[in-house]
């Protein structure tokens, strides 16, 4: 009779670390995609509360009052206020407005 964790138990665990990995890493890339594919997304501009610059970031999808960003920084961010930008020629399409979370 043995002691300690058997081969199925490590097999169990390698696949739910691979899973675990899987997942991490398709959710990477849905936050900060490859830099080929920027050109297709929402670009940006941060800025914190008192008004100061605080950088950009891209999302695949619009961003709205109350959600949580990370930005590529690994900053998790709380979206405040979202201002749209009108201007035909801004590499922007908003102003976001955000707070630590």
């Amino acid at each position: 009779m043995s002691e300690g964790p058997s081969i199925d138990d490590y097999s169990a665990e390698f696949w739910r670390r691979a899973k675990v990995a899987s997942n991490v890493l398709h959710l990477a890339r849905l936050v900060r995609p490859q830099d080929e594919e920027v050109g297709t997304l929402n670009r940006y501009r941060l800025f914190e509360l008192d008004g100061a610059e605080c950088g950009e970031a891209h999302y695949a999808v619009l961003i709205e009052p109350g959600e949580i960003i990370w930005t590529g920084d690994g900053r998790k961010l709380r979206v405040v206020d979202v201002v749209p930008v009108e201007e035909d020629d801004s590499p922007f399409v908003g102003f976001l407005r955000v707070e630590s979370a």
